[in-house]
């Protein structure tokens, strides 16, 4: 039996890996095909249960007679298989979410049409338990897949996903993250197309990495643009970290000349990273740097994840006046 590769979706838009719990998708790539559906659908219908616990009332009523919501996942959670529970949960999510934020899944075919395109990974970390099982039920027939920012997901997620895909024609890969363990793996389930387009690509090696480089030439690569993060090199490590370091340094020289600002937003609008670190200089960061900004009123992370200790609350209540709070995710411990 191959594979099945499933992603659970949970409510925080926060990614880090130093705080596993508050994860926006856990993947796993299970043997047993029936274990991972129970993943996926368990943690599918927690998000539902969620987004309806902060609906309106009116939103959850019933309309015309129709099932309300909430009535839906009941009558899911009496299903007999969790495949059939996957596949229900998947249809009313498409139901709740936003035009704008979801692609119905009716674009994308079924088993029986003749060739499909699947375009994900684009959208709220929350759907990708749908676009993962999406993948998994039109292998026979996708022809066209897009993985972007796939940089979270284990990379032998990424050729075990695309070697289910028999009839592949078309693949392109935006900030992925490859380890070098899985590379030839990952270039066999890509030699299947006719179109294969990599960019901003990142490839993971380490001390315990086989040796092996990449081709020079690929027949159908159509694009690429890709670089290595060397793990096993300690200069190479270090060259980085001072290149990071320098980037934090010019970027809180740069605040700290805005002593007029009030209002700091610094949410990454396109993925969970963490940017700009808000750290003393004792702790690797540039904070320090910022004692100009009297008249900053508040900072919002949002998604961009922080790691503050009391020492930073301390130092910014001390040097900003008028300061009056932290809006997003700043320390791993709620307290």
């Amino acid at each position: 039996m191959s594979s099945f590769v499933y992603v659970v979706g949970r409510t925080s838009h926060i990614a880090d890996s130093r705080c596993p719990e508050t994860s926006s998708t856990i993947l796993g790539v299970f043997e047993d095909e029936e274990e991972a559906y129970r993943h996926a659908a368990e943690g599918q219908l927690r998000y539902i249960e969620e987004m309806i616990a902060n609906m309106r009332e009116s939103d959850d009523e019933d309309v015309e007679n129709d099932e309300s919501p909430r009535q839906k996942v009941a009558r899911i959670k009496s299903m007999e298989s969790w495949e059939e529970k996957f596949d229900a949960a998947i249809d009313l999510l498409s139901e709740l979410l936003p035009e704008s934020m979801y692609t119905p899944a009716s674009q994308f075919g079924n088993k029986d049409s003749e060739g499909d395109a699947i375009e994900g990974y684009k959208q709220p970390p929350e759907q990708l338990p749908a676009i993962a099982g999406l993948i998994q039920r039109n292998s026979g027939t996708l022809e066209r897949l897009t993985l972007v920012r796939y940089r979270d997901v284990p990379s032998v997620a990424l050729w075990k996903s695309l070697s289910q895909c028999r009839k592949l024609r078309r693949i392109q890969v935006q900030y992925g993250l490859v380890s070098l363990q899985d590379m030839e793996a990952f270039w066999e389930a890509c030699s299947k197309t006719n179109e294969l387009f990599l960019d901003k690509m990142d490839l993971a090696i380490g001390t315990d990495s086989p040796t092996m480089f990449l081709p020079e030439t690929f027949p159908k690569l159509r694009y690429r643009n890709e670089s290595i993060i060397d793990k096993g090199n300690p200069e190479g490590l270090a060259r980085l970290h001072r290149q990071q370091q320098l980037e934090q340094e010019q970027a809180f020289r740069q605040l700290s000349r805005l002593t007029r600002l009030r209002g700091l937003d610094i949410s990454d609008p396109d993925g969970r990273r963490q940017s700009l670190k808000f750290r003393l200089k004792s702790r690797g960061g540039e904070l320090d740097q910022l004692e100009s900004l009297k008249r900053l009123d508040w900072i919002q992370f949002g998604n961009a994840f922080q790691d503050l200790s009391e020492n930073e609350l301390d130092w910014m209540i001390g040097h900003w006046p008028k300061f009056v709070g932290l809006h997003g995710k700043y320390h791993e411990d709620e307290s």
